[in-house]
């Protein structure tokens, strides 16, 4: 059995969890710069559109290849990957109100949220989570529509 950062069994494949904030931090910093890439940079005296955002980007690839770097000259603990579910309950929940809202109004995309981001927690009490996203789904109707005025669709007949 192999042993790498003070764990036996764990593979040369293993990843340490500065590492992979290294790589992350790195990546973002790629995505920052690409995303910004069109945009003018001036000079720092006539500063462009683009020269913070760039300068962020920057300064995010340098800190990623720096932690990246640290990874290597101490141990740590392994990056372990995090349950899925709840993450992809709560974007399903986004997803679906995005998807949801103006076809059947406001109250019964709350609702259905609620109940998919439900899905996120084992340990959820459906009658109370179904009653909470009632209550909140009616808070919200007469919050935004009644009492803001807001145009918005609380049933997909009305």
């Amino acid at each position: 059995m192999s042993e790498h950062h003070g764990r036996k069994g764990a593979s040369w494949l293993s990843l340490s969890v500065d590492l992979v904030a290294g790589i992350f931090l790195f990546l973002a910093g790629v995505a920052g710069l690409i995303a910004t890439w069109s945009l003018p940079t001036g000079t720092v005296a006539r500063m462009g559109a683009g020269f913070w955002p760039q300068a962020v980007s920057l300064l995010l690839c340098m800190f990623g290849v720096g932690v990246a770097a640290l990874s290597f000259t101490r141990k740590g603990e392994l990056f372990e990957l995090p349950p899925l579910r709840p993450y992809a309950a709560v974007f399903g929940a986004m997803v679906l109100f995005g998807l949801l809202f103006e076809r059947i109004g406001m109250i019964p995309t709350v609702i259905v949220t609620m109940l998919v981001a439900g899905l996120a927690s084992i340990e959820t009490r459906w009658v109370q989570l179904s009653i909470l996203a009632v209550v909140l789904a009616i808070l919200s109707a007469v919050a935004f529509v009644r009492l803001l005025g807001l145009p918005l669709p609380v049933f997909w007949w009305r």
